[in-house]
């Protein structure tokens, strides 16, 4: 008989009442700080872009429950927690304390494990200890963060909210001392192509809000989904909420149609993207036949795109001369940080798709992001003692090792331009390119009449 999860894990008894709190220890005050600058600079070198809109709220203090949406494991809290004024202690899925090093870990970083049901055999889990210790921080002024869709997928899709935030906050307006000053502060992630580095990241903030309930029976199941609806249906503002993944992937490839036909730097691409969204879902309401073949006319574009192993990018015309001059200038800069940074990056990639570890896709950038930070300064280090000890004088070390960084993110750039221009010319070659300008010149009015672009 395979043994249930609930017998394998062993909860560690982390007593709020006596840990440390954050706002009162300087030691956790400074170590939480030091993550959060750590995430910020770290997270800024893995992606490319990273955009807060309203980063004001960020600075909320008192009781708060900081909420967001969970497309990319174990990085969302990194990207929501970054920024935050608050120290808040972290509900965390019990399966992650199965193992005694990581149990360690995540008890120190103050994380609260909670069960899910889907892990159980039963179907049936307890968390009623779980709450009192969140009730407990929460009494001491502390703040909690929580992921309420309880379990992590890479897609732009808002997924049921779970009823445990509604419990908590109910829970702490029943209790004895009403903390009715508690309130939520909602984050909204938006990650385009979340499983891949150097791509673009949208967080939003709301402003702190309290959901309205009835004041007169907590415990109410309808109190309870009352609660859960109105935070989910204000959180859907703050997040390109796709309605499945059929929706999303058009989605995207009217996006990328759109920013090449038009770029925008990353916020206003992040709203024009809402805006398509909405555009195209009234369309569809509109007239589901004509939405239908042009839904089928995009299907058939970038499926030949796909085929010939071309992107839309290089159908549209772009500064040719200027990318390859650009390109030949810092050809021998990249060519050196290619180079010096191919075996961290080669053994990363061979990490990530391991057959023994057997990572699941959702935990690609997690697995990226980790090892990076690991493998990279790593293999620094060693080239470093080694031009230090026999190449060149000591002094000439510290040249090279800044270089040796410096040079591997032009490389990764240049790598973006260089299949850029590849492509480009590929596609000048290609028989059917006449067709496919074409066809792509139809989209496009298309796309205008509707005023997406």
């Amino acid at each position: 008989m395979v043994e249930t999860l609930q017998q394998n894990i062993k909860l560690p008894k982390v007593n709020i009442d006596k840990a440390p709190m954050p706002g009162k220890n300087l030691v956790f005050r400074l170590f939480f700080r030091f993550l959060q600058f750590f995430a910020a600079v770290t997270l800024r070198s893995y992606f490319r872009r990273i955009e807060i809109i309203n980063p004001e709220q960020l600075n909320t203090s008192g009781r708060t429950i900081l909420i967001s949406n969970h497309p990319n494991t174990l990085i969302d809290p990194l990207m929501a927690l970054q920024n935050s004024f608050l120290r808040p202690f972290l509900l965390s899925n019990a399966s992650l304390f199965k193992s005694f090093i990581p149990r360690t870990v995540l008890s120190a970083l103050y994380c609260i494990p909670v069960k899910r049901a889907k892990d159980f055999d039963s179907g049936f889990v307890n968390n009623t200890e779980i709450f009192a210790r969140c009730l407990t921080h929460l009494k001491e002024g502390g703040s909690l963060y929580i992921a309420p869709e309880g379990t992590s997928v890479n897609e732009r899709h808002i997924r049921p909210f779970k009823k445990g935030l509604a419990h908590i906050y109910s829970e702490a307006y029943n209790a004895p001392n009403n903390l009715t000053d508690l309130k939520i502060l909602m984050i909204g992630l938006t990650y385009y192509s979340p499983q891949k580095p150097n791509t673009d990241v949208v967080i939003e903030v709301s402003e702190p809000f309290q959901p309205k309930m009835d004041y007169s029976d907590f415990a109410n199941i309808k109190t309870l989904d009352a609660i859960r609806k109105e935070i989910e249906k204000k959180f859907g503002q703050l997040v390109i909420n796709c309605k499945d993944a059929n929706e999303e992937r058009f989605l995207e490839k009217i996006e990328t149609l759109a920013q090449s036909e038009k770029y925008l730097p990353l916020r206003e691409k992040y709203f024009r993207s809402k805006e398509i969204l909405k555009t195209l879902r009234d369309e569809k309401l509109r007239n589901e036949k004509i939405f239908g073949e042009f839904e089928n006319q995009i299907k058939n574009y970038f499926a030949v795109l796909k085929n010939n192993n071309l992107r839309d990018v290089n159908v549209k015309k772009f500064a040719f001369y200027k990318i390859v001059f650009r390109s030949l200038i810092c050809l021998p800069f990249s060519i050196f940080g290619f180079i010096n940074n191919f075996i961290p990056l080669t053994l990363i990639g061979i990490l990530k798709r391991s057959k023994y570890f057997n990572f699941e896709s959702d935990y690609y950038t997690c697995v990226q992001y980790v090892s990076g930070f690991i493998l990279y300064p790593a293999f620094w280090y060693l080239q470093f003692q080694v031009w230090r000890r026999f190449i060149f004088l000591p002094h000439d070390a510290f040249l090279y090792f800044s270089a040796v960084i410096a040079c591997g993110f032009l490389a990764r750039a240049e790598w973006v331009r260089i299949k850029k221009f590849y492509n480009y010319t590929k596609f000048r070659r290609f028989s059917e390119s006449t067709q496919v300008m074409q066809e792509r010149s139809a989209i496009i009015n298309q796309l205008k009449t509707w005023k997406v672009i």
